[in-house]
């Protein structure tokens, strides 16, 4: 797996799929201000969605 310099990362993962610690993170959707971001991250060897409100 690759990580852009904006995030992402290619191949993108799938929720639920088995990751290793190095992985950490991929962005999903940065969103908008005031909006929400998504990204991926691995989480106890597993992939999970997480939501982050942004900054207006």
């Amino acid at each position: 797996m690759q990580r852009t310099s904006d995030g992402h990362c290619t191949p993108e993962p799938r929720p639920g799929t088995p990751c290793t610690a190095g992985e950490s993170w991929c962005v999903l959707d940065w969103g908008k201000p005031g909006g929400h971001s998504s990204a991926l991250w691995c989480r106890g060897g597993v992939w999970h969605i997480e939501e982050e409100v942004n900054l207006p």
